[in-house]
This record gives C-alpha cells, structure tokens and sequence, in this order.
C-alpha cells in the first residue's frame, strides 16, 4: 500500500493530472464568460477538442510524461464523476412527472439501444460494442453515457471517442433545429417540453433548447431528460450480464458476466441518499461543480486519445448509425410533442 502513495508514484501522475485540471478549468471559464448559451458547447465539448488538438500538437515526450495522469483522470475520476452526476436526480421530482413521461423515456431510450444494435451490424458493418455505445449514448445522455457503458463493454478508446464525436454533433443538430420547428408547428408548451427531454442527447443541450423554446418549459424538459438518465443504471446491468470477461480485442476470457460497475451503485446511492441529507443550496451547487469539474478533466484525457486519422477513416460507419438514429429520434420527439 506505501508504495502505491510513495513520492514517486505521486510525482509521476502530477503533470497529467495538473494538465486535465487546467484545460478543465479553461474550459469551464471559457463556457461562462465568453461562449453564448445559445451555441450549446458545453465544458465536456470544450475539453474534448482542447484534448484531440494538444494530441496531435505536443511532443511526444511531453504526452508520456503526461500518461499516468490522464490515465488517472479518464478512468478513477469518470467514475467519481459518474456517480457523483445523481446530484442532480432525485426520486420525488421524478414521481411528480407521472407514467407518461417514465413510459416515454423507457420507450425512447430502449427502442434507440435496440435499433442501434440491429442497425450498427446488418446495415453498417459495426461491432456490437460500437453500435452499442452509440445507442447507449443516444438514447441517454450522450458522452456521460457512452463513457460508462465503455467500462462495461470493454470498448475501445476509438469506439469511445467516435461514439462521443457522433452524440456532439447529432446532439447540436437536435438542439438548434427543435425548438424551431415546434415554434413554427406551434406545439404545445408541454408537449414540446417532453420531447426535447425525451429525446435531445446531453443535458446541457435540452437545457438550451428548451430556452430557445420557451423559459417555462425547462422543468419538464430537465425533469423528462432525468428519467432517461436515471435508465442509465439498468441499462448499464443489462449490458453488463449480456457482457462476457474478455480482453480488450473482444475475445473471451471466461463466460460469466463481469462484477457490477461499482460507479454505478454508488450512483444510485447518491440519487437515493443526497435528498435525506438535505443538504444546502450552496453545497449542492459546489458538488454539481466538483462533478462537472471531474467530467469535463476525464473528457480532456479521453481527447487526448484521439487519433484523428483512424476516427477519419471510421467516421462514415459510425456517422451513418448517429444519422439513423437521429431520425428515430425525430420521430420519437414528433410523436411525444403530439400525443
């Protein structure tokens, strides 16, 4: 145990580690005082480009020195991360949505994981892991998810990172082109409240577009996108037990399932327990911070990953998957706006 916390090892995750800190922190600087809300970038968004350009730019003596750090930040602080995002969820204001929107949101979020499964392989030519982590980020809450569901796949960085690159920019495209067409449709304030949270990818992007919409329609935006979140634990036990042990290659090591995610108990903990502490406004908000802080650190070291020319080359596969299931979700939100 001393030789996991000697002066060594501590000197050897500090520069990775202090770089994800300080890219994290410029990006969530940059996202509150100089991006507009309306372009719907987030600090992840931010943070992922900052990390595929520095990449492809620093030397590669620096990227090694930088290693045990950002392998630090990608793996032990996404899961903090992870868990630490029920901060925002709770079981009441759940309730207080009705059936509709649970039925909605479990409809929406296992029709998009099932078409992504069937479509990824039969039309495109993915592997299951993939179309998988494409669907899963889909259909829940974007890169959040897709980063979770990596761990229990044992996906690939560049499946990871494609999935992510797809959900950024079929997310932004729902985000801009919604809250037009149910103000040019004159849908329901309601209605269309539902549908940009039962379907829009990332949180930060159904916060957007339900103020380019209408103000009064984000408590039932954020309160529908949280049910859709809050699927993201059994999905997760459903991947999990249909996921034998095996190597990174995808090839079987043994045939029972892998151990439950431990962020992902400890993110029902958090949803279950943070109501009973009845904390206060200031330390909620300071948590909901350190957990974006977290994320946004794990997403720089995620970029810096990236290898631009390999994502280019498998780009057109998993583009065409994003756009089918772009589609689906269109119509999802086009019945929920109407029903």
């Amino acid at each position: 145990m001393l030789s996991r916390i000697s002066p060594a090892r501590l000197q050897a995750f500090l520069p990775g580690t202090a770089l994800a800190l300080l890219v994290a922190l410029l990006s969530l600087w940059l996202v509150v005082t100089w991006i507009p809300a309306s372009a719907g970038l987030t600090p992840l968004h931010l943070s992922l480009i900052a990390g595929c350009i520095l990449a492809h730019s620093l030397p590669a003596s620096w990227q090694s020195h930088c290693a045990a750090g950002l392998g630090w930040s990608r793996q032990t602080l996404l899961r903090l991360g992870i868990a630490l995002y029920g901060l925002q969820v709770s079981w009441s204001d759940l309730a207080a949505l009705g059936p509709a929107t649970l039925r909605d949101s479990i409809l929406v979020v296992f029709s998009t994981i099932g078409l992504a499964a069937w479509a990824g392989p039969r039309l495109l030519g993915l592997n299951r892991r993939e179309s998988l982590l494409i669907g899963v980020g889909n259909g829940i809450c974007g890169a959040a998810a897709i980063m979770a569901a990596s761990d229990t796949l044992r996906a690939r960085q560049q499946e990871t990172q494609a999935a992510v690159a797809g959900v950024m920019l079929f997310g932004t495209l729902s985000m801009l082109l919604y809250p037009y067409l149910a103000s040019l449709l004159h849908l329901s304030l309601h209605g269309t409240a539902r549908a940009l949270g039962g379907t829009i990818q990332e949180v930060a992007q159904v916060l957007v577009a339900a103020r380019q919409f209408d103000v009064d329609a984000l408590p039932a935006a954020i309160g529908s996108k949280m049910f859709r979140v809050i699927l993201l634990t059994p999905v997760i036990l459903l991947l999990n037990r249909q996921t034998p042990v095996s190597d990174a290659d995808g090839v079987r090591a043994q045939s029972r399932p892998a151990a439950v995610p431990w962020f992902i108990l400890a993110f029902i903990a958090v949803i279950t327990v943070h109501p009973l502490l009845q904390l206060s406004a200031n330390c909620r908000a300071n948590l909901i911070r350190a957990d974006q802080l977290m994320l946004t650190m794990a997403m720089f070291a995620l970029g810096m990953q990236m290898q631009i020319p390999a994502l280019i080359k498998g780009s057109r596969r998993t583009l065409g998957l994003g756009a089918i299931l772009w589609g689906w979700l269109t119509l999802c939100a086009a019945l929920i706006a109407t029903s």
